[in-house]
């Protein structure tokens, strides 16, 4: 299933019930909902420089992986890439450990360097979430 089915799915299911809860139709525009299309490893591979940092390694990663990394495809999930690279190029260290090495990896980067290369989906959840910031639309 493609992140956009998956919206209009939970659109949908957000319609249906917001009408069996009647909501009021101006209520229900603050409803955005965002799907990334494969685990955070996508954002990994959207900051290279900080990969390889992580790697201790100076290859390119020609061809590694697709671009733009969110079209990376299903058979071979950004996560398996990441697997994959940490294989490679740790191979007396340790594996790929995401709970350390993601955080790791995405902190070192600026946010707006990531959502300027994932423009399909964590672009737009980006801005959405600015834009909620800014006009105090967080909802308490």
């Amino acid at each position: 299933m493609s992140a956009q089915n998956l919206k209009d799915r939970l659109a949908a299911s957000f319609e249906s019930a917001a009408d069996r809860h009647r909501i009021p139709s101006e209520a229900r525009h603050r409803f955005r909902p965002h799907c990334l299309k494969h685990d955070l490893e996508t954002l990994i591979l959207a900051v290279p420089d900080e990969l390889r940092r992580r790697l201790g390694t100076r290859d390119k990663f020609g061809g590694a992986w697709r671009c733009p990394v969110e079209d990376q495809n299903d058979h071979r999930p950004p996560k398996r890439v990441v697997e994959d690279l940490f294989k490679k190029y740790r191979k007396q260290r340790r594996k790929y450990i995401e709970i350390q090495d993601a955080p790791a990896i995405l902190k070192a980067e600026h946010l707006e360097s990531i959502r300027n290369a994932c423009l399909q989906c964590f672009g737009p959840f980006v801005a959405d979430l600015v834009r909620a910031i800014e006009s105090g639309g967080g909802g308490r």
